[in-house]
């Protein structure tokens, strides 16, 4: 039965037959004793068990998101990460086996080698061996589970591999670009959730409108909305009938050693697209442009594929061709955002919408800044375009609803959410860690609070990001006019080793090269070793803060909700368990 179920579930996949040739090359001895290990634990599964999943890097938030999906497709799912975390919790919730570290027998080994590392390694077993391992690219080449699942068989993914898996057949929207792509494809999905599509969606943060708030959503419908990675390829997998190409920029210097680089990735990606599909793509940006450059633009068949009075062998209908819709701010867009402005009454922004010229409706955003409004024009033209067959006979009632749900969509979990607020405070958690975005982020902060006493705390995200961009990040600092900013140590994510020899920046090093220490120099800011170090320097700079403004307005407290308060706090970085923002509203909070 084990084997049956095994070829069932790789029987897309040819090559595994020659990861099995690989392994068959390998010390017999050794090979045969760990093949009966395993035989001998699956001749003791109930009969009729579903296939089993096996995701090391499941505490990440594309491993965990295909987890959930796995689980939604009654797959059995198992996992292990480095490290604990609230998302790792969440998956063990949903219904997967989780284990923190790294261990032969959360593949079905019964000896702890070496390499393992867990704490209190034993030789007993754990689990049975999984029928498929995932792993994240962010997991070591010489990891202990991926070692022994490739030494007794068991096939294993990439994550790229096994998302093309998991969306093979589907009708995929795949949200593209080097920022804003996590805050478009939720709110892409749960807008067509809204609509009544019953979608299938992986999202790189938690979404509170998916069931339980989590970061994936399993459905019944054709379309799966997904946020495409281009990290490592892993959009290159995805067929996709919809591509939203947002932005695309330099980042991810691990991978990617200039902008041209990751320009040529986003074109591979392109390539991808359905024949008669559709790239949504942001006009304004340049990059963009010269991507969707050489696709037809205003060619499509618009009868339904079930016409049983169409042609289909007359050539002179462009059936296969792919289209080009633009959005953005420019007029050279075919929808626009005009008019955007700061909401008062909501804290949010509000803007109209306008199709080839023509006025379609008003939308109020909850999401601060100009970017947020760019966000919500590109997931309200994806959804019109993968919509656009069902809704054909009432497209105002579409569109009605559409606004409606991203009038009312709860954003992503770190994704410029606001973590609580005081009378005078408010605290922001956001995901930003490329210097583009950090720019803007804080811009977002100065223009709905204007006066306000704004303290900034960042950690920077992976050396060579940091170190790559070093100068970037210097500049979006010094330039966000912040009043307080603390710097923490890099969170190295890969993981990488911090390189001895760095760049002449013309400062010195405060600590032994150590990059943090020199943007947080540099930015005229503060070094902060620990979250506990950052938590200290933030929550003593707004108590001194406020204590000068009440000075200042003699105890008045009048600042209404959406206008500008005394003192924001905006914490920004990516790494996992970064929790900054909640520590310092505890803190000034019971203060």
């Amino acid at each position: 039965m084990a084997c049956v179920v095994r070829q069932a579930l790789v029987r897309a996949r040819p090559r595994a037959s020659l990861g099995r040739a690989r392994a068959s090359r390998r010390a017999p001895a050794r090979e045969s004793r760990l093949r009966a290990r395993s035989a001998a634990t699956k001749e003791a599964e109930p009969p009729g068990l579903a296939p089993k999943v096996h995701f090391l890097g499941i505490g990440g938030a594309g491993m965990s998101a295909l987890a959930i999906i796995a689980l939604s497709q009654g797959y059995r799912v198992s996992g292990s990460d480095a490290r604990a975390s609230a998302q790792l919790d969440a998956v063990r919730e949903a219904g997967a086996t989780c284990f923190v570290g790294h261990d032969a027998r959360h593949v079905g080994g019964s000896d702890a080698r070496e390499t393992s590392t867990l704490d209190d390694p034993s030789r007993e077993p754990i689990v049975d061996p999984p029928d498929a391992v995932v792993v994240s690219s962010a997991v070591p080449g010489d990891n202990v589970e991926v070692a022994f699942a490739r030494e007794t068989g068991i096939p294993v993914f990439s994550r790229a591999q096994w998302l093309a898996r998991v969306t093979r057949g589907r009708s995929v929207a795949a949200v593209a670009g080097t920022h804003g792509k996590t805050s478009t494809s939720a709110a892409l999905a749960v807008a067509l959730r809204s609509a009544g599509l019953d979608v299938s969606a992986i999202v790189g943060g938690n979404v509170p409108q998916f069931p339980n708030g989590r970061n994936a959503v399993g459905g019944g419908d054709d379309v799966f909305v997904v946020e495409a990675d281009e990290y490592d390829g892993a959009f290159l997998g995805l067929e996709p009938t919809t591509a939203v190409l947002l932005n695309v920029e330099h980042d991810h210097p691990d991978m990617f050693e200039d902008e041209r680089a990751v320009v040529e990735m986003f074109a591979r990606f392109l390539k991808r697209v359905k024949p008669g599909g559709t790239v949504v793509a942001c006009g304004d940006d340049a990059n963009v442009r010269e991507l969707v450059a050489g696709l037809p633009e205003k060619v499509w068949d618009e009868r339904d594929d079930d016409d049983e009075t169409s042609d289909a062998d007359d050539d002179s209908v462009p059936r296969r061709a792919i289209r080009c819709v633009t959005f953005g701010f420019g007029a050279n867009n075919a929808w626009r955002a005009v008019d955007v402005r700061f909401d008062k009454d909501t804290g949010g922004c509000s803007f109209k919408i306008e199709h080839e010229g023509a006025f379609v409706s008003e939308l109020s955003v909850p999401g601060i800044g100009a970017y947020a409004a760019l966000n919500a024009l590109a997931a309200f033209v994806a959804a019109a375009v993968v919509a656009q067959r069902r809704f054909k006979d009432d497209t105002d009632s579409f569109y009605r609803t559409l606004c409606v749900s991203l009038a009312t969509h709860e954003g992503v979990k770190r994704r410029m959410q606001c973590v609580g607020e005081t009378t005078d405070v408010y605290v922001y958690d956001d995901y930003a860690h490329h210097p583009t975005a950090v720019r803007l982020s804080i811009a977002a902060m100065r223009e709905s609070h204007k006066d306000a006493f704004l303290a900034v705390a960042f950690q920077p995200h992976t050396f060579s990001r940091t170190e790559t961009m070093f100068d970037a990040f210097v500049d979006a600092l010094v330039g966000s006019r912040a009043d307080h900013i603390v710097v923490t140590s890099v969170f190295d994510a890969r993981p990488e080793k911090e390189r001895n020899t760095q760049k002449e920046r013309g400062c010195a090093s405060l600590r032994g090269g150590n990059v943090a220490v020199d943007v947080a120099a540099r930015a005229g800011g503060k070094f902060a070793a620990t979250e506990d170090e950052a938590v200290d320097s933030v929550v003593a700079a707004v108590r001194v803060a406020l204590q000068s403004a009440t000075r200042t307005d003699g105890g008045t407290n009048s600042h209404p909700r959406g206008g500008n308060k005394k003192v924001v706090v905006l914490c920004l970085g990516a790494g996992a368990g970064f929790d900054v923002a909640r520590q310092v509203f505890a803190r000034l909070e019971n203060a």
